[in-house]
């Protein structure tokens, strides 16, 4: 079994999370980040002499890329690309307009579009509370909490990790009683076993996930259970 190549997606998935420190830049929802999705840097070279911008909408120009200088680009927007280039006086982040260099390969941006669904898949099981396959550990622990059990197992792809959860529910009981010559019933409740959650790791990623549902013993509800009547006087 091998590990889903997700880049720096677990770390897009512990921001949604909230188990992420917020040193992270200031991010736009329209622009595809390269280093979430791709495994190498992207660059790209200047179509002709072009600003860089500090601002996205153009303002605060800081110095101008000349025609094919190559810049290495942190991410795609529908108007500007952010970029990293030298300048001046030293190297600078800055705002391109996406016209002004060249177009990502067709492959570059299928992997990018591949990406952006993974990472939106994942964070829709997040706000679902759900786990699913090449979802990182943390965010795992986040969403079910720390497991009862950890173990190794060993299968024909090799060691892996797995964590294994107990499902329970709450399920009510009653109990007679005899209050003045009365016959009363209570109903409480309790919190039984139902099934179990176990999640298989290779390294820190999920590669399967498992969930079994187990019927509720009779004895469980205490439909099973016979309790003697309390007589109060």
């Amino acid at each position: 079994m091998k590990p889903l190549h997700l880049g720096r997606i677990s770390l897009l998935l512990l921001l949604a999370a909230g188990v992420s420190s917020a040193i992270e830049r200031a991010r736009h929802a329209d622009v595809a980040y390269v280093e979430d999705f791709l495994a190498k840097p992207l660059v790209l070279r200047a179509l002709k002499p072009t600003p860089l911008a500090f601002s996205r909408d153009g303002s605060g120009v800081m110095d101008w890329l000349f025609e094919k200088q190559k810049v290495a680009v942190i991410g795609l927007g529908p108007d500007r690309h952010l970029v990293r280039a030298t300048i001046s006086n030293g190297k600078a982040e800055g705002w391109v307009l996406a016209g002004d260099l060249e177009k990502p390969s067709p492959e570059i941006l299928a992997e990018l579009e591949k990406g952006q669904k993974e990472a939106e898949r994942m964070r829709h099981a997040i706000a679902q509370g759900e786990v699913v396959i090449g979802m990182p550990q943390e965010v795992v622990l986040k969403i079910l909490g720390k497991p009862g059990a950890r173990s190794s197992v060993r299968e024909a792809g090799g060691e892996f990790e797995q964590w294994t959860w107990t499902t329970y529910k709450t399920v009510p009981y009653d109990v007679p009683a005899t209050i003045n010559g009365t016959n009363v019933v209570t109903t409480l409740y309790r919190k039984v076993p139902v099934g179990t959650k176990v999640a298989t790791f290779q390294g820190n990623q999920v590669i399967r996930f498992e969930q079994k549902e187990e019927p509720i013993h009779p004895k469980a509800t205490g439909g099973g259970i016979v309790v003697p009547p309390i007589i109060l006087q």
